[in-house]
């Protein structure tokens, strides 16, 4: 039997007014004409410390996973995904701290 453990996405509560805890965490989709970049951190790069940092990144699309990045401490918390869809697109982040963040749109 194959369990499934599904993870609830934290949100701000707000999206206009997000705190600084949120801005940190909340992942941004960036899309260009042959790329998606996801960035952690809305003005605000979160941290990428041994101690607290962004494990990976993931895009989805009608809440299905397509594109996985792992990250590591000391490396930049985005990452780059070519020939994926371009349209209704989710990204998720997992700080190994504050659990499991979706962007806003």
């Amino acid at each position: 039997m194959k369990l499934a453990y599904k993870m609830e996405a934290n949100k701000p509560a707000d999206p206009n007014k997000m705190a600084e805890f949120e801005r940190k965490h909340t992942p941004a989709i960036e899309i260009a004409i042959d790329k998606v970049t996801v960035k952690v951190g809305e003005g605000i790069e979160h941290p990428m410390q041994e101690e607290h940092y962004i494990q990976y990144i993931e895009l989805l699309k009608n809440g299905e996973s397509f594109a996985k990045k792992e990250l590591k401490p000391g490396e930049k918390p985005q990452a780059e995904f070519e020939d994926v869809p371009l349209s209704e697109l989710k990204a998720q982040a997992l700080c190994n701290l504050h659990g499991l963040w979706e962007s806003i749109s």
